[in-house]
């Protein structure tokens, strides 16, 4: 098992989060703890697309752990839909986290699902001729 870790601290030498990269013989997973919020989240991608990428040459699963994370800002919750639409696996524990992941989740499902289909029924909609309106057809306030 091979193992990578950056401990990002503030001034008064207090760690705020703790980045670890573990590999095993199926996948490679990208261990955040602590806080995950800016200005961290730069660091956290350049680990994640390293991550990535080496997981792409060794044809790895690839996976988020946010078991240790105790708090997500906006720049964290981007940087958490950015991971996950690009098909990494996420663990998660407490409350926040947890939510916060799932919201995450809805957003990019909703984002692959519904658009398309609200983009289709736009296109099958029958189209409007310049002749005076029909039954099937609705002007554009919605009447004949």
């Amino acid at each position: 098992m091979a193992l990578t870790m950056l401990l990002i601290q503030r001034q008064d030498r207090q760690t705020v989060l703790k980045i670890t990269t573990t590999e095993q013989p199926e996948s490679l997973t990208l261990v955040l703890e602590g806080r995950l919020c800016r200005p961290w989240t730069s660091e956290v991608e350049g680990r994640w697309l390293d991550v990535l990428a080496s997981a792409g040459e060794k044809e790895k699963e690839v996976w988020l752990d946010l078991e240790g994370v105790t708090f997500v800002d906006r720049d964290g919750e981007g940087l958490l839909g950015s991971i996950l639409e690009r098909g990494a696996s996420v663990r998660a524990s407490g409350v926040l986290v947890s939510y916060i992941v799932r919201q995450v989740q809805r957003r990019i499902a909703t984002k692959t699902t519904v658009l398309p289909e609200a983009r289709q029924d736009r296109v099958a909609a029958p189209a409007c001729p310049s002749t005076p309106p029909s039954p099937k057809c609705k002007g554009p306030l919605g009447n004949s």
